[in-house]
């Protein structure tokens, strides 16, 4: 190929350098954005599951027992049962009986691409009615997150 003058091109190095420099700044970004993004789902979960707990809570004072599920609670006590981030429903298991004292509420997100889990939160109502909000597996004796 023949070449004029007054014209320039990029040399093979430093397109090699431009392109390096690109994956540098790509390998620094990418993960910390992905970080980012799993820390925004792990406080939406937890913020999630505080609400659901709030309603449960109001349904136990009005009712003196948790609800069998938790379509019960709308549209008295909410407008809507809050859902996870990507678009599923959270566990709920009461324990048995008619009117329930205990529950378990529950989140086992995945990373789609990973499949790693980046939530495995609890919220469980112990017969001491302290409330407890876990962040690893948690066996409550009558129920396990579905």
């Amino acid at each position: 190929m023949r070449r004029f003058k007054g014209e320039s091109a990029f040399t093979l190095i430093e397109v090699l350098i431009v392109v390096a420099i690109v994956a540098i700044l790509a390998a620094i970004l990418i993960p910390n954005l992905l970080r980012a993004r799993r820390q925004a789902v792990v406080a939406a979960t937890k913020s999630n599951l505080r609400n659901i707990a709030t309603v449960l809570e109001e349904y136990y004072v009005d009712v003196s027992g948790y609800p069998a599920g938790l379509s019960e609670l709308t549209p008295i006590y909410t407008n809507k049962i809050p859902t996870r981030p990507d678009g599923g429903s959270y566990g709920y298991r009461p324990d048995a009986g008619t009117l329930p004292q205990n529950y378990v509420l529950c989140d086992n997100t995945t990373d789609r691409i990973t499949n790693y889990p980046l939530v495995t939160t609890w919220y469980w109502l112990p017969p001491d009615g302290m409330d407890s909000v876990v962040a690893t597996s948690v066996n409550v004796g009558f129920a396990t997150c579905p």
